[in-house]
């Protein structure tokens, strides 16, 4: 996912392989999407996989491949995972549930998701999928928070000196401070869309669009073949035990095959008792689903996105490309037998083999990362990110953080110092340290009372600046109420990218407490 390292998680983290199953081969009947015919032979194929019989009714799937292969989707097929600067159709967002977020940060997470949906819609279309019973309120959220903004927006505009006023506004809602310098213009007042926000009902419960969306690619021969990668989220290798919905149903190995969340999981491989276990894996293929109603060029039933069902299990959060074949990751988010129990993909040779068919990549550096550290073990998009090829910003710890953290951070350090990209360019790093973590998810220097204050827990939240998101013509950084932090991000950051390109940022309090930041909930769509 991110950065969750000594953060205040809604999940009991354990090394059960409790975990979700694998996506089966799906019926393309009815469906508005078709997923890519792959040989039985070929690695990323399901058919590949073969059942094996149980003392119960649920089947496992294991796969018979030992070794691995180059792989290659067809002759006339290249898969490429464009750089997150590409153009995008538009961006996905999960509005919160109940099943998934503490009660006592629900309703603050659920305002800043509907802010980012309302600071998104100044550059490109958002679409918010929200379980069907939340849909009014999500809708009612959002206008309330699209007025809220708005008038920020016009008291910063009149120069309202009201301190006070201006400090419970960032307090709770978008700290969207306008980047002042040479190549700003002081009318850059943000306009904000709420015709290009969209609400799409369907059985979510993670905010954590990253890693539970479905990865977007293109071909490389074709670039009007649009393709997405269902990866199969597995709750980060099966670590979301803990009990957190309203109805205090437990999860998935307390429970006794009534929970809709969380089949159980072996070394062998992922059992899935029966349809209701599935709504996090399920998700990817759910927001597919939707893609021939979304697209306006589609006619005569023309299939539009084409599914690729990987055995390769990985979240979102653990990818991070250039575009030009340089690929970042982390071992301990991907070389991961708890995501991937089958002897098959529990080697670097094999899962270098996929992602490199997947993704398109061509030059993969690995960090070492830390099993265990956090729900996401370690994802890299809490510690390093590209800017463009040959530069990448990589987060600081702040010097209070733990000893953990400032090991992971001098080891990418010393990684990319001696490393080159895919195009045989040394990689600039520039730095950006991370919030105070006594300030993160208590309102920081920006409270000056009048608002209840969330609960903050003993241990750290997540603070790294290093988790914005690229849209179309535009940089979402997150704000913490570290001002000081807050500021020389900003301020870094517009010096490193196009002059063009307005940077936003967005204040978050709740999300930080359970380990994520601005692209932790965001995925885009190419």
């Amino acid at each position: 996912m991110h950065s969750l390292r000594n953060t205040r998680l809604p999940f009991k983290v354990s090394l059960s392989l409790l975990s979700l199953s694998l996506i089966l081969p799906i019926q393309t009947s009815g469906l508005l999407f078709k997923p890519l015919t792959l040989p039985p032979s070929h690695p990323l194929s399901l058919q590949s996989y073969q059942p094996l019989t149980s003392a119960t009714t649920t089947t496992t799937i294991t796969t018979n491949n030992t070794t691995p292969s180059p792989l290659t989707l067809s002759t006339n097929m290249t898969l490429f995972y464009p750089a997150e600067t590409a153009p995008h159709k538009a961006t996905i967002l999960g509005f919160p549930s109940t099943h998934a977020v503490p009660r006592d940060l629900l309703n603050q997470t659920r305002n800043e998701i509907m802010d980012l949906a309302v600071v998104i819609s100044e550059f490109e279309p958002v679409r918010v999928h929200v379980r069907p019973e939340d849909e009014s309120l999500a809708r009612r959220i959002l206008n309330e928070r699209f007025q809220k903004l708005e008038d920020i927006n016009n008291n910063n505009n009149n120069n309202n000196n009201n301190r006070t006023k201006k400090a419970k506004a960032k307090r709770f809602n978008l700290l969207n401070r306008r980047t002042r310098d040479n190549n700003s213009k002081e009318d850059d007042i943000p306009q904000y869309h709420l015709d290009r926000i969209t609400f799409h009902p369907c059985p979510t419960n993670h905010p954590w669009v990253r890693d539970t969306a479905p990865v977007y690619v293109l071909d490389k021969s074709n670039p009007a073949h649009r393709i997405a990668i269902d990866f199969g989220f597995c709750e980060w290798g099966g670590k979301n035990l803990r009990e957190i919905n309203v109805r205090n149903e437990p999860l998935g190995l307390e429970a006794d095959g009534e929970d809709e969340r969380s089949p159980v999981s072996s070394r062998k491989g992922y059992a899935a008792p029966d349809n209701r276990h599935w709504e996090n894996a399920r998700f990817a293929k759910r927001v597919l689903e939707r893609e021939f109603d979304l697209d306006e060029q589609a006619e005569n039933n023309e299939i539009k996105v084409e599914r690729v069902v990987s055995p390769l299990r990985l979240e979102g959060g653990a990818l991070e490309v250039d575009g030009e074949g340089t690929f970042l990751a982390t071992e301990s988010s991907i070389i991961c037998p708890h995501r991937n129990p089958s002897s098959s993909l529990t080697t670097r040779e094999a899962i270098e083999s996929h992602l490199r068919a997947l993704l398109g990549v061509t030059k993969i550096i690995w960090f070492p990362g830390r099993k265990g550290l956090d729900i996401t073990d370690c994802h890299v998009d809490g510690e390093v990110k590209f800017i463009e090829p040959g530069l990448v910003v990589q987060n600081k710890p702040h010097p209070k953080t733990g000893k953990a953290e400032m090991e992971i951070y001098k080891e990418i350090k010393e990684i990319l110092g001696r490393e080159t990209d895919a195009q045989g360019r040394k990689i600039r790093v520039v730095e950006l340290e991370a919030a105070d973590p006594d300030l993160v998810g208590w309102g920081g220097d920006y409270d000056e009372g009048g608002e209840e204050e969330l609960e903050k827990e003993q241990e750290e939240a997540a603070g790294t600046y290093v988790n914005f998101y690229f849209v179309n013509g535009g940089l979402i950084v997150p704000a913490f109420g570290d001002q000081k932090r807050d500021r020389k991000a900003v301020e870094t950051l517009r010096g490193l990218i196009s002059p063009e390109r307005k940077i936003r940022q967005v204040y978050v309090s709740a999300l930080p407490l359970m380990g994520g930041v601005v692209h932790c909930v965001t995925q885009q769509v190419i």
